[in-house]
């Protein structure tokens, strides 16, 4: 590929599905239970990650999924095409009683520029938004793992664009993992195009079932190749 990605390598691809794996509980906890997060927050969250970067295009599919479920939730415009930390700066929270929810943006904007690699100003916002959040580290997780998730889709969504305009250029490994998505991202559209028929502002509980759905169906696909890259996962954390 010609951009830096989780995907860039065989070993990163595996390992990178096993940290979504361990992942994925605080990802379905962001939806529903005690500490899950407002539904125009979490679309917000997720738009901002989708934002581009120097290091990664946004991703269409997401953008399509994303788009529609922010427009359903309620999300505010403003925060929907945010695409840098300046502009989020100069913005006002969400909800004037829940300041705290900008402190989560910010770490989003700072996750998607460095593709969640550690850096000082990331564990800095990290820490910030772990103190301002209600549900504490709780909280704080279930935005990580929205930003985990969305840099998935994001590199996947990019790879299979980068495939499908240049096949010949692409290697066996890129042409696996377009075989292996392909059909989710299809599905993707399919259903970004539906929920264009949803009103805007639907109930909470109905926002919940949708983004369970969507945990679920990730969850087929992140599942078996997260359980089969354990070991390229536990060797990256000894490097």
């Amino acid at each position: 590929m010609s951009f830096p990605s989780p995907h860039s390598s065989l070993f990163s691809s595996l390992s990178f599905h096993t940290a979504l794996l361990l992942h994925l509980p605080s990802y379905a906890l962001s939806f529903l239970g005690p500490f899950s997060l407002p539904a125009p927050l979490n679309e917000s969250i997720m738009a901002v990650s989708n934002s581009p970067t120097a290091s990664l295009p946004p991703c269409d599919y997401c953008t399509l999924l994303h788009g529609e479920l922010g427009r359903v939730a309620g999300a505010p415009a403003a925060y929907m095409s945010c695409a840098s930390l300046p502009a989020l700066a100069k913005l006002a929270p969400l909800d004037p009683a829940h300041a705290w929810e900008r402190s989560c943006l910010f770490y989003a904007r700072l996750f998607a520029e460095s593709l969640g690699a550690p850096t000082p100003a990331l564990g800095k916002a990290q820490a910030e938004m772990r103190k301002r959040c209600p549900g504490g580290q709780a909280q704080a997780r279930s935005v990580a793992a929205l930003c985990q998730f969305l840099l998935w889709g994001k590199a996947t969504g990019a790879l299979i664009a980068e495939v499908r305009a240049a096949p010949l250029e692409a290697g066996p490994r890129e042409h696996l993992l377009h075989a292996l998505y392909s059909p989710l991202f299809a599905a993707v559209t399919v259903v970004g195009k539906l929920l264009t028929l949803v009103p805007t502002n639907t109930p909470g509980p109905v926002m919940t079932a949708l983004s369970l759905v969507l945990v679920g169906v990730i969850g087929t696909h992140v599942v078996p190749l997260g359980l089969l890259g354990v070991p390229f996962y536990a060797a990256s954390k000894l490097m």
